[in-house]
């Protein structure tokens, strides 16, 4: 018998042992652990809803004293109006009672705050426990609204000699209960009951049920202890489960307590369990997998000699692709040898072609550098009449929207404008088709030139101007208008970065064979570990500036600052603190002559 076969057999004896063990544990384990779980779930809810419930409603007990023994009001002025007053004021206090009344000793009313009663509390045996000087708290009953059941909360108002003068009752609306128990059923599936002493709803989803009997669905005999669980099926056959808890341990209520009950479908749960079994399902199926690569892994290990396959993969690892993976033999192992070999051949036969492709590409990219000097110079063309026809448009638009419209094109033109021209400049530069005719500048001339040109902008914008030049500075020597693009671009900039109010300052010094120039702005300024970055293609300093910045600007000045034998930089100390930028540029032989 072949290795092979040996295997397969054991591991497919492994697979049905473990499987078979595995799946009876489950079943049985998960299915015990979710029945005790969820009916433990329906327990502690029951518990902490009737707690919560029990909190709401012991409130209305602590308050009723409180208020018969605040001695806030005096009965015997009730013909004035004054108690009346009183008690309105205490119903606004508390804000959750929709009634409070205060009664005679024969349970006739003598104020009400909202009812006029026409029966007599007399007759009720919570009023005589109360009158007798108990705080008692009523069963739940109908008072004039018959959709809303309430209940009362009762003490004796005692005169300053202690003698009982009166009773005040405070009445509840037991919708407040509807609300905390709709929402802990939410998105539960989940129902939720009150249930009086007597069998009836006080709480039912279906508030048509309320005071109706739950004796045809829920088994009033089974809620014996004082919590618990119990399973029943209902009058229309639904297998049930539901958890109770009773109420009212500690204050004297004369319905006896109530019970919560929350109630689930038996399908639920069942539901989970299915699922866990899909699950089950799914790991047995995991587990077979990962038995089976085992499987194929030890067949590896044990079939075949490996230092020769290890051999020819590491020879392919290493991209040598010269020698050979040869396995004699007919066996799964050389089969695996020919398949290495002929792996090996298809990389060789790749590495080759991207070679090629590598090759292909580096001439690619020279065509789109080509082309996106073409693109870019066959763009500008219709933007020149786009852009001069604009404005007149917009001149004549005298509705706000379709101008502020034009506005926003007449910007992006703008915009795509100078992105060309910067892209087709710093195109221009790289390939050296740029010619620069240097000549002698005077420094003071040169600055004040442009000052005067941006006038118009900086009054616009509120800018400060200061202008500091060095005395008999001598001049300059480079290419007049490439020079002249430095500084409007680095106006720009400053303007571009700074608020409305600001401060531009132009300097010039000189520094050895050359003049320092320094712009300097009151701007957002630059991180210092930015600094260096300022001089890269498309880098912005603010990012929300970017419809208005190419992000070329200075990477153009500092080919032309180059060009012109000098160098740039920039220097910022930081966040709010404004940015220097500076220059230096060769002074004139004739100058420096002159100068001597």
């Amino acid at each position: 018998m072949k290795l092979r076969t040996k295997l397969i057999l054991y591991f497919t004896f492994v697979i049905l042992l473990m499987s078979t063990f595995l799946a009876g544990f489950y079943i049985l384990y998960i299915t015990n652990y979710l029945t005790t779980d969820r009916q433990q779930a329906l327990n502690s809810l029951a518990i902490n809803t009737k707690n919560e419930i029990e909190r709401v409603l012991t409130r209305g007990y602590d308050d009723v004293q409180f208020i018969a023994n605040s001695h806030s009001f005096n009965v015997q002025t009730h013909l004035s109006g004054e108690l009346l007053d009183s008690l309105n004021l205490i119903q606004e206090t508390y804000g959750i009672y929709d009634d409070i009344v205060v009664l005679d000793l024969d349970g006739n009313v003598i104020s009400s705050t909202t009812y006029s009663y026409h029966d007599q509390f007399g007759k009720k045996d919570w009023f005589k426990k109360a009158r007798d000087g108990s705080v008692v708290v009523s069963n739940a009953h109908m008072i004039l609204d018959k959709s809303l059941p309430v209940i009362n909360y009762l003490a004796p108002i005692r005169s300053t000699d202690g003698n009982i003068t009166a009773v005040v009752s405070i009445q509840y609306p037991l919708d407040h209960l509807w609300d905390i128990t709709d929402k802990i059923s939410t998105n539960k599936k989940l129902n939720i009951y009150l249930l009086n002493p007597f069998g009836m709803y006080i709480v039912h989803p279906d508030k048509k049920m309320i005071f109706s009997r739950a004796n045809d669905d829920l088994p009033l005999s089974g809620f014996s202890s004082k919590d618990g669980v119990i399973e029943y099926e209902t009058k229309d056959d639904r297998q049930m489960i539901g958890g109770y808890s009773k109420m009212f341990d500690s204050v004297d209520y004369m319905g006896e307590g109530w019970t919560v009950v929350v109630e689930e479908s038996r399908d639920q749960y069942l539901a989970v369990i299915k699922n866990s079994y899909i699950i089950l399902g799914l790991s047995s199926v995991i587990l077979i997998l990962l038995i089976i690569l085992l499987y194929f892994k030890l067949n590896s290990w044990f079939i075949v000699p490996i230092d020769v396959l290890q051999k020819g993969i590491n020879s392919v690892k290493e991209a040598d692709f010269t020698t050979p993976v040869h396995l004699a033999g007919n066996d799964e192992m050389s089969e695996l040898a020919k398949g290495i070999d002929q792996m090996r051949l298809a990389m060789k036969s790749f590495t080759h072609r991207l070679k090629g492709a590598n090759s292909r590409i580096n001439r690619l990219l020279t065509v789109r550098t080509q082309f996106i000097n073409r693109i870019a110079h066959d763009l500008r063309t219709p933007l020149v009449p786009i852009l001069t026809l604009l404005p007149l448009i917009e001149r004549k638009i005298t509705e706000k929207k379709q101008k502020e419209i034009m506005t926003i094109i007449l910007n992006n033109v703008t915009y795509l404008n100078a992105l060309i021209s910067d892209t087709l400049s710093l195109s221009r530069m790289d390939s050296g088709k740029i010619k620069y005719s240097p000549e002698q500048i005077d420094v003071l001339d040169l600055l004040s030139s442009i000052i005067k040109s941006n006038e118009p902008v900086f009054k616009k914008s509120g800018t400060t101007v200061v202008m500091g030049i060095q005395k008999k500075i001598p001049s300059i020597y480079a290419d007049r208008n490439s020079i002249i693009e430095v500084l409007e671009n680095m106006i720009t900039n400053a303007l571009k970065y700074m608020a409305s109010g600001g401060k531009i300052s132009f300097s010039a010094e000189t520094k050895k064979d050359s003049v320092l120039f320094c712009i300097k702005d009151s701007g957002i300024g630059i991180p210092k570990e930015d600094i260096q970055k300022v001089f890269e293609e498309f880098y912005r300093v603010d990012k929300s500036h970017h419809e208005k910045s190419s992000g070329l600007g200075l990477a153009i000045c500092q080919r032309i600052i180059k060009q012109n034998n000098g160098e740039i930089w920039a220097e910022s100390e930081g966040h709010n603190k404004g940015t220097s930028f500076f220059f230096t540029l060769p002074i004139s032989v004739k100058s420096n002559r002159e100068n001597s």
